[in-house]
């Protein structure tokens, strides 16, 4: 596909048809897809502690929208994003809107952060 695509992606992370103990591969399919002079995308990626590790060109993810599912409240600490349990509201549908609101602002801090960093 490297030859065929300048860009590709791996999935299947979410629904663990790739387990975490097979990441141990994502440098060589990174480093693959690079002597093609081809990008190689994550679907699925959440895993900022690993960001640094494996550098795929991009990463997607709707972890930030676990807020309102969940009651998740995310903090940008100016390094990382941090998950905290968040007050529990009786009106839910209120609270699925402001946690996402508050997640998504968190998340835009973090990426800019990866974008120089990571």
């Amino acid at each position: 596909m490297c030859k065929n695509y300048e860009y590709v992606s791996i999935g299947g992370l979410v629904t663990k048809e790739i387990p975490p103990n097979d990441y141990k591969y994502f440098n060589w399919f990174i480093d693959t897809a690079h002597d093609y002079n081809c990008q190689i995308h994550a679907l699925g990626f959440t895993n900022t502690n690993l960001l640094a590790k494996y550098k795929f060109d991009s990463v997607d993810s709707t972890s930030w929208l676990s807020g309102g599912r969940f009651g998740h409240i995310y903090l940008f600490d100016g390094k990382n994003i941090n998950q905290y349990n968040g007050d529990k509201q009786t009106d839910r549908s209120i609270a699925y809107n402001e946690y996402d609101k508050h997640n998504y602002k968190e998340w835009i801090k973090f990426q800019k952060y990866a974008e120089v960093h990571l």
